[in-house]
């Protein structure tokens, strides 16, 4: 909402204020409000409502009361920031790294599906703090040239799900599960159809959610589609 608008609805609504204030014990200072008419407001009430200054240079209690009448979205402190900039410790050129991206509390998963010729790689992070840092470099068990490792990634707690779409020959497609002891990622799953065929792209995208697992194969029964729900056991 813009601010023009904001000054435009502070006249007419001041009335309202003042028994939202009442009601809700907002006036600034903390002081219990009364449900006198608006010209008995708090001084500084007063200077807010009557003066052409914006919501943000109004007082904050007045900031919260405008924005529950108004239904305004909330002011800077809503916005989002930068925290970290994020990038493989073996990155070069051409990698693809942040092709795929997914994050679970403090660790985060990044794929780099064109590393060493295609053959791919996921990069788990950790949080400290505010800082990040690289906790483990993710490869599959039976690396293969353009199976594009890591073209999706998923992450629940400590369990992992890397797609490789054109991995396990003909782009049928695979997924591979890791798992988290301690600080260490090791392999505990390779995750393929039950009815996979070349081209079904099986690992196009991933899903998880604690024990169960969602795969996507996109060009399955002739570009049809379908998805596989796996669980752990």
């Amino acid at each position: 909402m813009n601010r023009s608008f904001v000054k435009r609805r502070l006249s007419c609504l001041t009335l309202a204020l003042g028994t939202a204030m009442a009601v809700l014990g907002t006036i600034p200072g903390g002081a219990s409000a009364s449900t006198a008419p608006p010209h008995h407001l708090r001084p500084e009430v007063h200077a807010a409502l009557g003066s052409k200054m914006s919501l943000a240079q109004a007082p904050a209690g007045l900031q919260a009361v405008v924005r529950r009448t108004l239904r305004a979205p909330a002011g800077p402190a809503g916005r989002a920031v930068q925290q970290a900039k994020l990038t493989a410790s073996d990155g070069v050129p051409g990698d693809t790294f942040g092709v795929s991206v997914a994050i679970s509390g403090s660790t985060a998963v990044v794929g780099d599906s064109f590393k060493n010729s295609q053959t791919g790689a996921a990069y788990v992070f950790v949080r400290s703090g505010t800082a990040w840092s690289q906790q483990a470099r993710l490869t599959a068990s039976d690396p293969a040239k353009d199976s594009v490792f890591g073209d999706s990634v998923a992450v629940s707690g400590s369990t992992v799900v890397v797609g490789a779409n054109h991995g396990a020959g003909s782009d049928t497609g695979a997924a591979y599960m890791f798992v988290r002891s301690g600080t260490a990622w090791s392999q505990q799953a390779k995750l393929t159809a039950s009815d996979g065929v070349s081209r079904d792209f099986f690992g196009g995208s991933v899903a998880i959610s604690r024990s169960t697992a969602v795969m996507g194969a996109d060009g399955n029964n002739s570009a049809t589609g379908a998805a596989y729900v796996f669980v752990k056991v």
